[in-house]
């Protein structure tokens, strides 16, 4: 029978392979060699020594080996707990015996994919096949550093080769406290509080080239906590870990995936009295399926990764390490790319983060099949060669028909994304690229429709146009109603560049319907594309204004700003403002509050810091154990400027009336309790503002009435719209989300393995008027601390769509100023 995951290693060398499922395997001998001793290990059979001979099918028997007691010794048996507290010790060991590592890596992907859809019939499925060879460089003290060199890389033709980068070594380290899959948290079961959490069974002893192992099967203790289940092989001296395989439990819910199988295997290297463990084998088979609406995907994805080649604590040239030529991940897969003509010869390293490094070697895609053949460490199979012919052939003819081929689609999409998050700090970010995108570096251009219907104008349509060129941006926005046009125009340029943000120069002009309430839906913005959602969905919830001016300044964006990322604008404008009136005859719609009429000049500096980003439609961070803080400082100073009768500008000073607002605005989320999915947290908001009695009504505070659908988690449920406002206010709201734990530890009904969250929320503000501050038709203060009491449910699965989950709050009114008053909405959460 085949013997399947056996270690070959090349005798007096590191140099090595694995056998395949079906006892196959290819290993790399020097050129001027025809003939070379291996040694051959497998768990649970003899070691085994044989010559090789080049290029002819070599053959290896190996017989299985039981364990043997040559001697009767009374002792007492170790348990399965004692052997893994003593390997989680073992661990600490194997860390310090590494100081740097270089190894030679063959990764393997192959997945299937198909696309169903309610109006197609049955789908026919894409298969790919990626594989690279990749020399790993990596220092683990005193900090983690890693460059990894892809050094050949082959995939069928309906893969683009950009994409094709990965080198996997390992995808779960077992060294580690916890892996994080998606939003799921799993404690490993070498944890080093693994043994309060997993049981362990001790099963049947094995030999491993001279050394006795442990099988020791594990299982969580609870089923409501996410979890692996499996064996784990240990020597019995040393208590090394040696190999692994396991899947998360059936209880265990992981976005999209349905199915995971792992195995890794492990050797000795280095010092022989001390030898470090290095993962050298893995194998993944995994199931995965996503359904939004009508529309379904499923895939099957297989790994194998062989390190063939280690070398352990090398002296690593600091060049090697650290590449000083560093260029964008988006630009290093365009100079790659033959797709687009450009020059190979240039930069080929980017940064992926602060420590790690991916470089590209020249001759990458140089070897043809029959080369490739001779580099790879597995033998492609008849089915697999099927594919390759079938996915070669289409991608073919697709570039003699002159279709845009898979590369260049992927190559401005990398474009994109990029764009998107490294703009994604500063508020001038070309959003603009839904529809149009050229794949030239410096030009790009988008356009993006508008439509909103504010209660003074009726519906308005209109166009947003972004271009930019090199630093250079251009934005104009033009809508109308058809008897009426209204347009802005915003030309900004990037001033300075640094590792870590920009400075920005801006000026507007502007002719525009604009809103007293300042705007709530930046978080809810789609990466790529701009949504209006408030002003298009929600124009109850604002107070319009028309509004003609200008205005020009400055917007510094930069990250690692107290280890956490800061943005500031400072901009002096100068607009003439009037009121606007709601349309007669509109059904349910209520007044619209006026503005004081006319001209105004203003300085306005806004300054943000936040500790971490947080995840698309996420409120709360991700890690267990991470504090989000957000801290926002606004300030404006400004005054009114009167005017003669004739409508020029008076010149003398006691005609400016000045005024001035100061706005602060702290978030706080602090997670309490550990649930292996996103943790049970603590959200703590405080605001507060004060502005002058002379400020008119459009610059004062308003109380926010969270929207019924994408609201903000910071806004109050249940008071009226437009119901309380003032020269100075204070707001105070605590969340606390208890997550689906007692859900799932009750045995309640699950969705895709996870229950209904429930949170609690509560809210207090005050909003006052000074004595002589009253504006006709401006909101009454709150007489006191308006309060809200309610509660929230979370995780309401959408039956047709797997990735997004909706929230349902609601809240009542309590105290002399809320009692009687209700409020809900509904939020949208994605599963990831």
């Amino acid at each position: 029978q085949p013997v399947a995951g056996a270690s070959l290693r090349i005798i007096g060398t590191n140099i090595g392979t694995y056998t395949s499922p079906k006892g196959e395997f290819r290993i790399t001998i020097r050129q001027q060699q025809q003939q070379t001793q291996v040694r051959v290990n497998s768990l649970g059979y003899e070691t085994v020594t044989q010559t090789l001979t080049a290029n002819i099918a070599n053959e290896i028997t190996l017989k299985a080996q039981p364990v043997l007691l040559t001697d009767v010794i009374v002792t007492e048996e170790i348990s399965a707990q004692e052997i893994i507290r003593r390997a989680i010790a073992r661990k600490q060991t194997n860390r310090g015996a590494l100081i740097s590592a270089s190894k030679q890596v063959y990764s393997k992907i192959q997945f299937e994919a198909t696309t169903k859809n309610l109006f197609r019939g049955k789908a026919s499925p894409t298969t790919a096949i990626l594989e690279t060879i990749s020399r790993i460089y990596e220092q683990f003290r005193p900090s983690h550093t890693q460059n990894t060199v892809v050094l050949h890389r082959r995939q069928t033709a309906n893969f683009p080769p950009q994409a094709n980068i990965q080198s996997i070594a390992e995808i779960f380290s077992l060294f580690d406290d916890e892996i994080l899959i998606g939003s799921t948290r799993l404690r490993t079961p070498l944890a080093s509080n693994a043994l309060s959490y997993y049981t362990y069974t001790l099963g049947e002893r094995k030999n491993y080239n001279g050394l006795i192992v442990y099988s020791v099967q594990f299982a969580p203790q609870t089923r409501w906590m996410p979890g692996f289940e499996g064996t784990l092989f240990i020597t019995e001296r040393g208590f090394a870990l040696i190999g692994a395989e396991f899947s998360p439990t059936n209880s265990t819910s992981l976005p999209a995936i349905s199915q995971l199988n792992y195995k890794q295997r492990y050797e000795p290297f280095g010092d022989s009295t001390q030898p470090a463990w290095i993962p050298t084998f893995v194998e993944a088979d995994m199931e995965a399926s996503v359904n939004f609406a009508l529309l379904g995907i499923n895939a099957h994805f297989s790994l194998q990764s062989i390190v063939s080649d280690v070398i352990v604590n090398p002296s690593i040239p600091r060049t090697t390490l650290i590449p000083q030529a560093v260029t964008t991940l988006s630009k290093l897969q365009r100079t790659t790319s033959s797709v687009l003509g450009l020059d190979t010869a240039t930069v080929r390293s980017t940064q992926l983060n602060d420590s790690t490094f991916l470089t590209i070697a020249l001759d990458v895609d140089a070897a043809d099949d029959a080369r490739w053949r001779t580099l790879t460490l597995r033998e492609r199979t008849a089915q697999e060669d099927s594919v390759y012919r079938v996915a070669d052939s289409v991608a073919e003819a697709r570039r003699v028909a002159g279709k845009r081929s898979a590369a260049q689609i992927f190559d401005s999409t990398l474009t994109l994304m990029e764009d998107a998050s490294s703009g994604a700090s500063l508020s001038s970010r070309v959003r603009l690229q839904s529809f149009f995108m050229f794949p030239i570096e410096s030009f790009k251009m988008g356009i993006e429709p508008i439509t909103i219907t504010p209660r003074t104008t009726g519906f308005l349509g209109g166009l947003d146009l972004g271009i930019q060129w090199n630093q250079t941006l251009l934005k104009t926005q033009i809508t109308t109603n058809l008897t009426r046009w209204f347009g802005n125009s915003e030309l900004s340029h990037e001033l300075i560049r640094w590792n870590n943000g920009s400075l920005q120069i801006f000026s507007r002009a502007f002719s525009q319907v604009s809103s007293v309430q300042v705007r709530r839906s930046e978080s809810t913005a789609f990466t790529g594309i701009q949504l209006l959602i408030d002003y298009r969905t929600f124009e109850q919830h604002h107070e319009f204004f028309y509004e003609e001016g200008f205005t020009a300044g400055f917007k510094l964006g930069s990250e690692n700003i107290l280890s956490g990322t800061f943005n500031a604008t400072v901009a002096a404008k100068l607009s003439r403002q009037s009121s606007m009136q709601a349309l007669e005859g509109n059904a349910n719609v209520r007044a619209n509050m006026p503005i004081e009429d006319g001209r105004f000049g203003n300085v306005h500096a806004a300054l943000r810091w936040d500790s971490s980003p947080l995840p698309l439609f996420q409120e709360t961070p991700p890690e267990p154990s991470t504090t989000h803080v957000s801290l926002k400082l606004r300030g404006v100073y400004g005054s009114r400027i009167a005017q003669n009768d004739s409508g020029s500008l008076v010149s003398s000073l006691q005609t400016i009336r000045p005024y001035h607002v100061a706005e602060i605005s702290l978030y706080l989320a602090q997670p309490t309790f550990f649930t292996g999915y996103a943790p049970m947290h603590l959200l703590l908001i405080a605001q507060g503002g004060y502005t002058t009695e002379r400020t008119p009504p459009q610059e004062r505070f308003l109380m926010f009435k969270r929207f019924a659908y994408l609201g903000s988690i910071g806004d109050f449920l249940s008071p009226g719209l437009g119901a309380f406002g003032g020269t100075r206010y204070l707001s105070f709201r605590a969340e606390h989300n208890f997550s689906d734990l007692a859900w799932r530890a009750i045995g309640l009904p699950t969705h895709n393995g996870r229950g209904i969250d429930f949170i609690l929320h509560a809210g207090t503000a005050r909003y006052e008027q000074e004595s002589s501050a009253s504006v006709e038709g401006f909101l009454p203060q709150t007489n006191g601390w308006y309060s809200e009491l309610g509660f929230g449910i979370g995780r309401i699965p959408l039956v047709f769509i797997d990735l997004l989950t909706l929230r349902l709050d609601a809240a009542w009114g309590v105290g002399n100023v809320g009692a009687g008053n209700f409020g809900w909405s509904i939020g949208i959460n994605f599963s990831f």
